[in-house]
Formats: C-alpha cells, sequence, structure tokens
C-alpha cells in the first residue's frame, strides 16, 4: 500500500464473529472507503477520518477485507455525466451517503469507448420509443373515456402538469384568435 491508494473495505468474517456478528452499527458513519495515507486506511465519510474507522496496517491485516480501486494520482475529477463516454471500469465513483457529490472520476489515460457511446444513445432512444408507445397508449384510453363522459365519470388527470382551471391560458389564447 502507498499514500493516496483508494480502497473499498468491509470487516472480515472473523472481525465480524469477534464483535459478535453483525449488528445495525457494524458500518454506522461510514463509507466504506478508505483512502490510505501515513500508513493508515482511512474512511472517507468523515474528513478526517475518525480513530475508530482509521485501520493501521496490522488492523487491515487482521480486521478488513479490501478490494484496490486506484490511486488518487491516477485520476481525474469529473462530472458524473462523463461515465456515458467511458467503460465502467475507466470510472471511480467515490460518492456516498454523507458526500454525495463532487466524487467521480475518471482514470487518466482513459479514452472515450465508441460502443459505449452507441450503448447509451440506444438506451435513449428505446425510452423515447416507449414513451411515445405509452403516450399513444394514453391518447387511445383518453378518446374512448371522452366519448361516454357522464356524471360519474373519474376525472383525475395523470399528469401533475395539467390545469384542473376552468380554462387554460392556452385556451384563452385559441378563443381571442377566434
Amino acid at each position: 500500500m502507498k499514500n493516496g491508494d483508494i480502497f473499498q473495505w468491509s470487516y472480515n468474517e472473523e472481525h465480524i464473529k469477534n464483535i459478535g456478528g453483525y449488528t445495525s452499527t457494524t458500518y454506522w458513519c461510514c463509507s466504506r472507503i478508505g483512502v490510505f495515507n501515513d500508513g493508515y486506511l482511512r474512511d472517507t465519510f468523515w474528513s478526517s477520518g475518525s480513530s475508530d474507522k482509521s485501520f493501521s496496517v496490522e488492523s487491515i491485516k487482521n480486521k478488513l477485507e479490501v478490494k484496490f480501486l486506484s490511486n488518487e494520482d491516477d485520476l481525474v475529477k469529473s462530472d458524473p455525466s462523463m461515465r456515458a463516454y467511458y467503460l465502467d471500469e475507466d470510472c471511480v465513483d467515490l460518492n456516498h451517503s454523507n458526500s454525495t457529490r463532487g466524487n467521480f472520476y475518471i482514470r487518466k489515460g482513459a479514452v472515450k469507448n465508441l460502443e459505449k457511446m452507441e450503448r447509451i444513445l440506444r438506451r435513449e432512444k428505446a425510452d423515447h420509443q416507449y414513451s411515445i408507445k405509452s403516450t399513444l397508449r394514453s391518447i387511445e384510453l383518453l378518446e374512448k373515456e371522452l366519448k361516454n363522459v357522464t356524471e360519474d365519470t373519474f376525472v383525475s388527470p395523470r399528469k401533475d402538469s395539467i390545469s384542473l382551471d376552468d380554462k387554460t391560458w392556452e385556451e384563452i389564447e385559441v378563443e381571442d384568435k377566434s
């Protein structure tokens, strides 16, 4: 381990057994993401690394299972939307419950992946196609309902943006043009 190494960590089974098993506080105030500096792996939940969430090399060997993510020097801070351009293996997301923004990185030297970009564009296209089909089904249903309106008809707009006023500005504009 060297300064700046970033790891995902969890307690190993032996340590869990020694503390009497999992409890609701086993990972209390932990991101389970640690940065190694000056001989200690410090959990990133608290920026300073609280004493019970800082682990010496000896503690790491005895208490933890760690997975190497990267070294800080090998990363470039980026916007999470950049994930659309790079393979997941080139993206390092260090966001957690106590720091939910500004912790997304791309590995230095990573190149945009055309297959990933195409995959994301296909997903977006499929999402729009699904929305169109869903909207067309809704229109058909509403046309049927409009043909059979009675005092007992249930009227509840399916979208919050539908006005419940007698007339909307759009309808008033149409009347004014007539």
